[in-house]
């Protein structure tokens, strides 16, 4: 099993590209920065509140698929024609499709998650995983009170290493906390 490393300098340069746009500095980005051994994401974009409300997976090689599926996350519809980077309104991200690729994975409606992030990209030989989580917490019923359930749209947007195999994105289903995790395919792209 081969690990690819992409480089730090790579997450800086894409952040400042993107400009306005919000992205989250997850635990992925904070392990990486400490010396993780696990490859991760170059950039990690994540959060709950995507305007994509049905459940979603992209393998995304160029910039005008990648500023499609962007905006009608941003916006909840799709651009007219071809996206015009240079007027740029819904502040896509500029990424480069030579070296990297974009996965992007929506949730649709759902509840009690602030998004995914990514535990660790393996490079099998023949499918490349991307191996993810559910950035989910529980709340509690108080005494004689109604349980507050906070409805989201959760969804991670991540860049990562090019590659032309198999894409297999595996999320964690393990839901015992301190038990090693347990991969469940979710999408072959």
């Amino acid at each position: 099993m081969r690990r690819t490393r992409a480089p730090f300098a790579a997450t800086l340069l894409i952040a400042w590209l993107a400009g306005g746009c919000a992205f989250s500095v997850d635990r992925s980005t904070v392990a990486r920065a400490a010396g993780a051994s696990a490859e991760l994401p170059a950039v990690s974009f994540t959060g709950a509140s995507s305007h994509v409300v049905e459940p979603a997976f992209h393998k995304i090689t160029d910039a005008r698929e990648f500023a499609k599926v962007w905006v009608e996350h941003r916006t909840g519809s799709s651009p007219k024609g071809s996206y015009n980077y240079n007027w740029n309104y819904a502040n896509v991200p500029v990424v480069d499709f030579e070296d990297y690729m974009v996965i992007a994975i929506f949730q649709g409606k759902s509840a009690n998650s602030n998004g995914f992030h990514v535990e660790e990209l393996v490079d099998d030989g023949d499918v490349f995983r991307v191996r993810y989580d559910s950035m989910s917490y529980q709340t509690s019923e108080g005494s004689g009170r109604a349980r507050r359930v906070r409805k989201v749209t959760p969804y991670g947007i991540f860049v990562v290493p090019k590659t032309d195999r198999p894409v297999v994105l595996e999320l964690d289903t393990q839901n015992m906390l301190g038990r090693p995790p347990i991969w469940t395919e979710r999408a072959r792209l």
